[in-house]
């Protein structure tokens, strides 16, 4: 779908990946601003007014300095917040993908994004799933939760055995992957849909592999 740049959203931007502290202060006051006033909109201005964000992500990398990259990850929250799932997918791997940082405030940083993300997501979850919209952020939502599972066990050492609750491990990628677990299954239908997933996930392959039709 076809979109119109919004300038004062390219204007924030440009203010977040290269301005200094107080540039930096005056974007994200102006960025509250367009989302309070835009957000009201329902119609398709709601969905793509930061599409320019969402373009963006894949430039993150080109951003020099720390404090840049921190300031437009936490913009992300506002982004999620202001559109009704349509960029979920895009959101959400690059969030894990800077939860895979060495840097533990840019982990930090997209911890608290991925919370804004996630909880925003979780609404899917009381609607109508018979909605195609729904049924699809539902099933991305599930599929994020199993990407996380993967990467826990990519990430993880025997030394973490000794740790018996997640906020007493050390500063790691794998405690960041644990907390974000966390935050994806803090809602009950969130665990409920996706513990039906998992079973549903488990009976396809069972069935791949075995006639429950065939006579005994």
């Amino acid at each position: 779908m076809l979109y119109k740049k919004d300038p004062a959203v390219i204007e924030c931007i440009e203010a977040l990946k290269t301005g200094d502290r107080n540039r930096i202060k005056e974007a994200k006051k102006a960025l509250k601003k367009l989302w309070n006033k835009k957000i009201m909109n329902r119609g398709n201005e709601r969905n793509y007014v930061f599409h320019e964000f969402i373009d963006e992500v894949e430039h993150f990398d080109a951003i020099k300095n720390l404090s840049n990259k921190i300031a437009f990850i936490y913009s992300l929250h506002l982004v999620g917040l202001g559109t009704d799932g349509e960029y979920f997918n895009r959101l959400a791997y690059f969030l894990l993908k800077v939860i895979q940082d060495k840097n533990g405030s840019l982990r930090r940083s997209a911890l608290n994004t991925s919370s804004y993300l996630l909880f925003h997501a979780e609404y899917f979850f009381e609607g109508n799933l018979k909605h195609k919209k729904s049924k699809i952020v539902v099933l991305n939502y599930c599929k994020f939760v199993d990407t996380v599972h993967v990467l826990l066990n990519k990430y993880y050492f025997p030394e973490y055995r000794r740790y018996k609750y997640v906020e007493t491990l050390p500063p790691s990628i794998y405690k960041s992957l644990e907390m974000l677990l966390t935050i994806a299954l803090r809602g009950n239908r969130a665990r409920l849909f996706y513990n039906d997933y998992e079973q549903t996930k488990i009976t396809e392959e069972l069935e791949k592999h075995y006639d429950f039709t065939a006579n005994a």
